[in-house]
């Protein structure tokens, strides 16, 4: 079949939350129906407690710099023979504060990326009014709320 990554920063014990028990369970799917899954982390689970991870499990070497990063993801990609990334943080691979900036930072590899969103459409809809409200102005307050709104 097909060699599958999926990134998450810590590590998928169920216990943790939704988007670590649905990881866990993407993962063991995948894997059962005779995927090669790798997961891909930067981080021990934050209760500190053992994890058994269905599939293979590697973790981001700590301290590295951002070019470290992606050349460690790079090379992963190709000695796995890697065909699709499975980004469970919508910008953890590609986006602002991903190991790469944009797409086209992926030195030409050629990869499927997945960017699943784990956020509540529902909240959205409730917040609609302060999430599309208009800057309060140029100054360090409307800039500050716009960022954060927009981020």
């Amino acid at each position: 079949m097909s060699n599958i990554v999926i990134y998450l920063p810590n590590e998928p014990l169920g216990k943790q939350g939704g988007m670590e028990r649905a990881t866990h369970h993407l993962a063991a799917m995948l894997a059962g129906e005779g995927h090669r899954v790798t997961l891909l982390c930067r981080n021990k689970n934050r209760l500190g407690e053992e994890y058994v991870p269905p599939t293979d499990l590697v973790f981001i070497p700590a301290s590295l710099s951002r070019e470290e990063e992606q050349n460690f993801l790079l090379n992963l990609i190709k000695e796995r023979g890697i065909e699709t990334i499975i980004d469970q943080t919508e910008g953890g691979i590609v986006g602002r504060w991903g190991i790469f900036r944009r797409r086209g930072h992926m030195n030409g590899v050629s990869v499927k990326l997945i960017a699943v969103q784990h956020s509540s459409q529902y909240t959205y809809l409730k917040h609609y009014r302060t999430v599309n409200r208009k800057p309060a102005g140029r100054g360090l307050i409307g800039k500050t709320r716009s960022f954060f709104y927009n981020t």
